[in-house]
């Protein structure tokens, strides 16, 4: 009979132990790409692009969140859109935006959607302005970006984009319009994405550069 007990008891004990660790495997760690080290303890960050969730499988959810990426970072395809939900902000505002959103995790994926999230904070990403000499990133540390924007006293900024060629830019003084990604990554510089790009004059550049970095 304490035979049993016990069998039954170690069974029980190793039934609960296997499915705490695969519940683990959905919530997102501190070295999860969702993930910010920064924010309190079950809070998440994201940047991305928000819609409206149509008829879908999955049945919950309001909207969708496509991911923007940092740079070089390759987010697994099941990985690249999450569920959005809020009891307190109407998301339908944020459609079609660039947001950045803080939002706590509620469940990994059901009959194949996306993991789930509640919204507690979003704003729209601002663009910068920022006017400085273009060069090609090569050879750099930190592994982002694949342009620098360099100033005369003040370092640099870290550039890339998808949609614009910048190497056609290179070795100009140039006044770009972008959106933050991230921080510095090892010791590297601040990181955006370029829309829009202009060739600007050298009296402009000078000035801008006797200020430091011109970002607006």
């Amino acid at each position: 009979m304490k035979k049993n007990i016990k069998l039954l008891l170690s069974s029980l004990l190793l039934f609960i132990f296997t499915n705490c660790q695969n519940d683990d495997e959905n919530i997102p760690n501190e070295n999860s790409i969702e993930n910010s080290l920064s924010l309190p303890f079950g809070q998440n960050q994201f940047i991305g692009k928000i819609s409206k969730i149509g008829v879908t499988n999955w049945g919950y959810g309001t909207h969708l969140l496509k991911i923007t990426p940092p740079n070089n970072v390759k987010i697994p395809k099941d990985k690249s859109e999450i569920v959005l939900s809020s009891k307190k902000i109407e998301l339908d505002k944020y459609i079609g935006q660039e947001v950045t959103i803080k939002a706590i995790y509620l469940h990994g994926s059901i009959s194949g959607g996306p993991a789930h999230y509640e919204v507690i904070e979003i704003k729209p990403v601002k663009n910068k302005i920022i006017t400085g000499i273009l060069t090609r990133n090569e050879n750099s540390l930190w592994q982002y970006g694949t342009h620098l924007l360099s100033f005369e006293s003040k370092g640099m900024t870290a550039l890339s984009s998808k949609t614009i060629n910048l190497d056609k830019y290179i070795g100009q003084q140039v006044e770009v319009t972008a959106i933050y990604l991230h921080g510095s990554i090892s010791g590297g510089p601040a990181h955006y994405k370029v829309i829009a790009i202009k060739v600007v004059p050298m009296e402009g550049l000078i000035h801008s550069m006797r200020k430091g970095p011109s970002i607006r």
